[in-house]
């Protein structure tokens, strides 16, 4: 009798050892198909980014060789806020976007499959992020009559095409 219960004991280690290993195996492909998706969603966001910041530097937003948060603080000082709603819309889209892409970027690079991502990830992340210091002070400095400084913050040369080679990468 000790032997059949010992041979049952054995076959429901065996058993559960077999459910671990394929539950950790179905876990593990979930997590490898989540990464071409993350990198497609990091790539769209890019492109809404790169079309909303064309539009900010466009002429019906431009206030000479500012960059968009200057012109918008230039405008709403000369306009007044409400007249700049459709900039401030633009500017609030290209927010939301930065930060979309800064906690999709955070999530992704432990995965990248590329040098060049897991190099410009870092530099890409300090430029978004002053990019948004910068926006988030902007009514402060309105409020005071301050200024930015000269510097334009914009995403670092060869993001874009870090992203492109990751996303080849993946597929």
């Amino acid at each position: 009798m000790s032997r059949r219960i010992l041979d049952a004991a054995i076959a429901g280690i065996a058993l559960t050892a077999l459910l671990i290993a394929v539950l950790t195996h179905s876990a593990v492909r979930r997590l490898e198909a989540r990464s071409p998706t993350t990198i497609a969603a990091i790539a769209a966001l890019q492109l809404e980014r790169e079309t909303l910041l064309r539009s900010l530097r466009d002429a019906k937003f431009r206030e000479g060789e500012t960059g968009p948060l200057e012109a918008y603080l230039i405008r709403i000082r000369r306009d007044g806020v409400t007249r700049q709603a459709p900039m401030k819309q633009q500017l609030d889209a290209f927010a939301a976007d930065t930060a979309a892409l800064l906690a999709l970027v955070d999530v992704y690079v432990p995965s990248a499959r590329t040098e060049g991502f897991r190099v410009q990830a870092p530099r890409f992340r300090a430029n978004a992020v002053a990019w948004q210091d910068r926006w988030n002070s902007l009514m402060e400095l309105f409020m005071s009559g301050g200024h930015y400084p000269v510097a334009e913050v914009g995403d670092p040369q060869g993001w874009a095409s870090a992203v492109a080679s990751e996303v080849q990468a993946s597929q």
